[in-house]
C-alpha cells in the first residue's frame, strides 16, 4: 500500500492559485457531465415512459455516471493526495452519496411539490449541493494530516506567512528532516 502524502496544491495550481477556484472549476465541468447525463437519462427515459418518477432514475444514472469521474478529477486536479486510495473513496462515495440522497429529497419537493419543470429544478438543486460537497470532500473525504492543512491555501509557497517561523522541511533525505530559519 502506498503511503499518505500530505495535500499538496493540484496541477492547476499552476494557474489557479486558490484552492476553492480550482474545485469550482473542475467542479463546474463535472457538474456539466453529470447535468448533461440527467437531461439525456430524462429524454431518453419520458420518450420510453418509464413512469411518474423517471426524474429520480435519470438523477441516479446520472449521478452514477459522474462520480467516478468527480473523484479522479478531485484527487487528482484539486486536492492532489497520495495514498489511502480506498479510504478517500469510500469517503467521496460516501459523501456523494449523502448529496445524491438530499438530491433526490430536494428535487422531490421542487417536482412534485413546488410543481417545477423537472431540468430546471435539478439545476437549482445542483448549485445549492454544490456548495456543501466542497467543504465535505476538503475537510473530510480527501484531508490528510493535522487541521492546519484543512484551511484553503491561498498563499505563495515562497512567501511564508510569519516572518522569523521556523519551518521544519520533512522531504525525504538521506541526513533525514532537516530545520531552517525563515527571516
Amino acid at each position: 500500500m502506498a503511503e499518505a502524502g500530505p495535500v499538496e496544491r493540484g496541477p492547476l495550481f499552476r494557474i489557479v492559485r486558490d484552492q476553492r477556484v480550482a474545485f469550482v472549476i473542475v467542479g463546474g465541468f463535472n457538474t456539466m457531465l453529470g447535468t448533461a447525463l440527467f437531461v439525456l437519462f430524462q429524454l431518453v427515459f419520458e420518450r420510453l415512459e418509464v413512469g411518474r418518477f423517471d426524474y429520480v432514475l435519470s438523477l441516479v444514472c446520472a449521478h452514477a455516471g459522474s462520480v467516478m469521474c468527480s473523484f479522479g478529477m478531485q484527487r487528482t486536479l484539486v486536492f492532489r493526495v497520495r495514498g489511502h486510495f480506498w479510504r478517500d473513496f469510500v469517503r467521496f462515495t460516501g459523501v456523494s452519496m449523502g448529496a445524491l440522497g438530499l438530491n433526490l429529497v430536494l428535487l422531490t419537493i421542487l417536482v412534485e411539490g413546488a410543481h417545477l419543470p423537472k431540468i430546471p429544478a435539478q439545476l437549482i438543486v445542483t448549485l445549492v449541493i454544490a456548495v456543501g460537497t466542497y467543504f465535505l470532500h476538503r475537510d473530510f473525504s480527501f484531508r490528510r494530516g493535522d487541521r492546519r492543512s484543512r484551511k484553503p491555501d491561498t498563499t505563495d509557497p515562497e512567501k511564508p506567512e510569519r516572518a522569523g517561523a521556523t519551518v521544519l522541511n520533512v522531504e525525504a533525505r538521506i541526513d533525514g528532516p532537516t530545520q531552517r530559519r525563515v527571516q
